[in-house]
Parts: structure tokens; sequence; C-alpha cells
């Protein structure tokens, strides 16, 4: 029983073996396809995570995970079963794909995110930069899949991306200032007047856009603030926000994707930094796209129409 759900779930995570069968990517070493959901608009990946059962047989599990840049290492998990203890260090967990090939996961215990287990209940955790920067990852939207292909191979995309795409560099260097050390994340740059030129956060475990506030000039900032005073009194809750008519990303303006923005207080891990961060990217406005493709060879992301 435990061979047969073995070969089952490699059968469902393994990656594809002959090139052309990905709309996107017409020749590249495929490493592991897996399936995706978006769910009350949060973008989950999932994948068969090797356990032990209660008899000590090795058994593989279906575990989904948010993917999150702004965690500089693998990624976390949340415990199944917690008993108040915090495991500090970080603690392997492998995925096989293919008969031949596991993938091997350092993550770091913690209680975050928890309650995403009663929208999902296969979730176990976030996947953060260290995991998305070893691979070519092709987030197929539409096709409700994740394909990860080898950094070491040539990869040939296909007339589709190359001639109905938004590419965009993106960033990974920033720097917290108070002790010169590195920030691992993925940054873009737009431009989107009234807000203020600079990068957004690739914010790909948030399910909505925002602009934080001290990124807005006076004007803007006191029809938002006026707003947020309307509400109050209406005994609304309150979400103030502004429509952006103008966000340029990789020169095209992808504003109409989603023109609605929350106006927000900027988060505490974005201060002190090095740059300026005017707000996040997430995937309210990347799931209107086809495809999401994240290329650390070249710091390339590729927005397919």
């Amino acid at each position: 029983m435990i061979k047969y759900l073995l070969i089952s779930f490699l059968t469902l995570f393994a990656g594809l073996n002959a090139y052309g069968q990905d709309r996107f990517v017409e020749k590249g070493e495929l490493v592991a396809t897996f399936p995706i959901q978006i769910k009350n608009g949060f973008l989950l990946v999932t994948l068969p995570i090797q356990d032990t059962n209660r008899n000590g047989e090795k058994i593989t599990v279906p575990r989904s995970f948010l993917l999150d840049p702004a965690i500089s290492n693998d990624g976390n998990f949340v415990p199944l079963d917690s008993n108040g203890l915090i495991i500090t260090r970080a603690i392997e967990f492998r995925v096989p794909v293919s008969e031949g090939r596991t993938l091997k996961l350092e993550l770091v215990q913690t209680e975050a995110r928890e309650a995403f287990r009663n929208m999902e209940k296969s979730f176990m955790g976030v996947l953060g930069y260290g995991f998305i920067k070893r691979y070519r990852t092709v987030i197929d939207v539409v096709g409700k899949q994740m394909r990860l292909y080898s950094l070491a191979s040539e990869i040939i995309y296909s007339k589709t991306v190359d001639t109905s795409s938004t590419r965009t560099y993106y960033f990974d260097d920033a720097i917290i200032t108070y002790c010169s050390c590195q920030f691992p994340s993925m940054w873009v740059e737009v431009k989107a007047p009234p807000i203020k030129e600079g990068r957004v956060h690739l914010s790909l475990a948030d399910n909505q856009s925002t602009i934080f506030r001290d990124a807005l000039d006076k004007a803007t900032l006191s029809i938002i603030e006026k707003e947020e005073r309307a509400d109050s009194i209406a005994g609304k809750q309150n979400f103030a926000g502004i429509s952006v008519g103008q966000f340029y990303v990789g020169e095209k303006n992808i504003a109409g994707r989603n023109p609605r923005r929350a106006v927000v207080k900027r988060p505490s891990k974005f201060k002190d930094l090095n740059i300026e961060v005017v707000g996040t990217l997430a995937m309210d406005v990347l799931r209107t796209y086809q495809a999401v493709i994240i290329d650390p060879t070249s710091f390339q992301m590729i927005l397919v129409k």
C-alpha cells in the first residue's frame, strides 16, 4: 500500500519529460512540476513531503506552501502538533519529485501563518527566497502548475513569452542600514505618480497590493485621511485606498490589471533599508496574467499576458 501511494505521488508531482508540453518554455531541463491553487486570493503550491508513519515506514504526503521572497532562507514550517516548544535550528525536509531525484528543503519552525490551516488543511508553511533563487520558476496561473527548471541548462522561451509579455529586472540588493547586512528579497522598480519613485516588494504571499502612506504626496494623503474619517463616522471598516492610473513596470503601464491599491502604514520589516520602498506588488495583480516567470540567471521577472 505504501509503495502504491509513493508511486501515485511521484506520478502526480513528477516533472514533464518532453519538451513542448510547457506552453511557455520550448527547451530547458525540467526539475519538477507541482500543482498550484489560488484560494481566497492567495497562491498555494503543493509539494510531496516525505514523512514517516506510526509504523516507521516512509510515506509521501502532499503539503501546501505559500511563496514569500521576504523570507531569505528556504522557508519555514508550522508543526502539525504544537507542544509550545520552538526548534531554532533548520530541519531538513525531503521532496521526492521523480524516481531518482529528491529536492531538499531546510525549513525553520514557526507559528506564523498558522491560521492558514483554517483555509487549507494541507497547509504546512512558506517557501522563501532561498528556494526561489535555485530555479527558473514558471508559475502557470491558467494551467494551475508551478514548474521548476535547472539554472545550469540552456532555456528557450516560447513565442508567446517573446511576443506577449512584460519583462522587468528585479533586484535583491537591499541592505539594512543599521547593521550593514543584506536583506535578500525581490524588488521591482516602478513609476506610478503621484506615488514616489522607488521599488515595490514582490509579495507572492499576499493577496492584495499596497501603497505605503509615506510614499504619497500631501494632497493624495489628505484625500485618504478624509476617506478614513468618513468611514470612521459611518461606522464602516477602514478600506481606504487609491486607484492608480499609471503603474509602470518594465516600461509598460500595468495599472489596468488591478488599479486598486490599499494604503497602509509601512511595515516595520521595510524600515532602515538603503532603498526607497513604496509598496508591494501582490497576487491580485499577478494572477491576472497567464504566467509569471522568475529567472534568477538574468534577474528578470516575466509577466505573460
